[in-house]
């Protein structure tokens, strides 16, 4: 399986540089974020929309480890 932990990638605005991009973990192309939260928030879904968006990757996976049964939502990439 391929992974990568922190991966950057450029941002840019207006075709220009602003920075760099680190998400934690990117699993065979899908970005994965680990929370520990009582509830998923629409924050954490436009977190993962903006990687999405940024990186142009498929999907990407929100994981709560807070709660049992585990939570994971699913988030694909609207621009694909």
């Amino acid at each position: 399986m391929n992974f990568e932990q922190q991966p950057e990638y450029p941002v840019h605005y207006k075709e220009r540089f602003i920075g760099k991009l680190r998400p934690d973990l990117v699993v065979e192309k899908i970005i994965v974020d680990t929370k520990v939260v009582s509830a998923f928030k629409q924050a954490h879904d436009a977190r993962i929309l903006g990687y999405l968006a940024i990186t142009d990757l498929p999907l990407g996976l929100l994981i709560n480890f807070k709660v049992l049964p585990l939570k994971i939502r699913r988030i694909l990439n609207p621009n694909r």
